[in-house]
């Protein structure tokens, strides 16, 4: 009969926690790649309990799944080693279960956290400043005399339904998207009665006008029949007022060029193709072809706050009359020589989930009817900020 030395007692030791780490290592990786879930791990769990070592794949689904097959097989031959140690197996099991959960949780907490964050009207200080409005040789200086308080995102479609009562939007994919499909006019109705529900004096004046029947603020579609929307300040100055508003061009150029602190195409590039701007930007590259949840991506800093969606995503509606370029101190793009039809044009800041990146910078606009929704355009809500 040969002669068969035992094994060493250190080296059985070392053999079986060698082995038991290459499993759980193994299975580990299997969870990684969602191969395995808990409900599996659960199982492998009963089974140790009970003094066996069961595979956590079921045999049948491994039939119907080469690739399950093939990890089966792989942990049957672990499991067919006489060198597994089963409470080393069974601690590892049950500690995973748990710091699974706790992960969960944790993500749990801060998805709410974060969805509170992103469904309240969040508003943030920008100091005022000095910065060169335009690009290349159309440059013009400007200065802004106040501080503001602007959004951190586009308003939302959560906003809008909670205040206006209705969403006519166009991409009902969630409540976290922006808000579109919104005519200049029912911008200014939200703008106003966030102003009366905040206590402040609202910006616009509509007692001058008589809208188109049939058409009202709450599912966006309100439109001017005639007359003429005031502001509710002695000069007409849209700086002077102190009730939520849209921006003027300078006010949103000034944001997208971080104070002045930036000259380029973009907030933080001069070259057009930087791929950073799918880091901040939904745009025709990424975006499928719709809008998107706010506050995904990258936010653009501006006096040491985040704000979300400043480009792509959804263009925004501008306070101010398109056309012309008005530079010098607290500019307001309109021009009294302006024919009727170009009056009643506004800007918006262009950038949208459907733009190329040519059309993302920190200077392009374009000119829409007021009375027209598109699905590519929303807005944001700032607010002067007296010293």
């Amino acid at each position: 009969m040969p002669y068969f030395p035992p094994i060493n007692p250190v080296c059985e030791v070392y053999l079986v926690k060698n082995k038991s780490m290459e499993l759980i290592s193994y299975l580990n990786q299997l969870l990684k790649e969602q191969v395995l879930t808990d409900i599996e791990i659960q199982k492998f769990i009963e089974s140790l309990s009970h003094g066996r070592l069961e595979n956590p794949i079921d045999e049948k689904k491994a039939t119907l799944n080469s690739a399950l097959l093939i990890h089966r097989e792989e942990i049957d031959a672990y499991l067919s080693s006489t060198v597994l140690d089963q409470s080393r197996l069974l601690s590892w099991a049950e500690n995973i279960l748990k710091d699974r959960a706790q992960v969960r949780k944790t993500r749990e907490v801060r998805n709410t956290e974060t969805k509170s964050i992103y469904t309240k009207m969040g508003f943030h200080r920008v100091n005022a400043g000095k910065f060169k409005k335009g690009f290349g040789k159309f440059k013009v200086d400007v200065e802004l005399t106040n501080p503001m308080e602007v959004m951190s995102t586009p308003v939302t479609q959560k906003h809008w339904l909670e205040l206006m009562g209705e969403n006519s939007s166009h991409f009902k994919i969630s409540l976290e998207h922006p808000v579109e499909e919104i005519t200049w006019y029912s911008a200014l109705v939200f703008a106003n009665r966030l102003s009366e529900k905040d206590g402040l004096e609202p910006v616009y004046d509509f007692s001058q006008v008589v809208w188109k029947k049939n058409t009202k603020p709450e599912n966006g579609s309100l439109e001017l029949e005639s007359g003429e929307v005031r502001i509710n300040n002695p000069e007409g100055d849209i700086y002077l007022t102190h009730g939520f508003r849209l921006p003027t061009i300078a006010e949103q150029e000034f944001l997208l060029r971080n104070r002045g602190q930036s000259d380029g195409f973009y907030y933080f590039s001069e070259d057009v193709w930087d791929p950073k701007l799918s880091l901040h930007a939904w745009f025709s590259d990424n975006s499928n072809g719709t809008t998107q949840p706010v506050a995904e991506l990258v936010p653009l800093l501006v006096d040491g706050k985040d704000f979300f969606d400043l480009i792509g995503n959804v263009s925004e509606w501008s306070q101010d009359i398109h056309g012309t370029e008005a530079s010098g101190i607290n500019p307001q793009d309109f021009k009294k020589d302006l024919s009727p039809f170009v009056r009643e044009v506004r800007s918006t800041k262009r950038g949208s989930y459907g733009d190329g990146r040519q059309f993302l910078g920190a200077h392009s606009i374009e000119g829409m009817d007021p009375n027209f929704g598109a699905k590519c355009i929303g807005f944001r809500l700032y607010r002067t900020l007296y010293k």
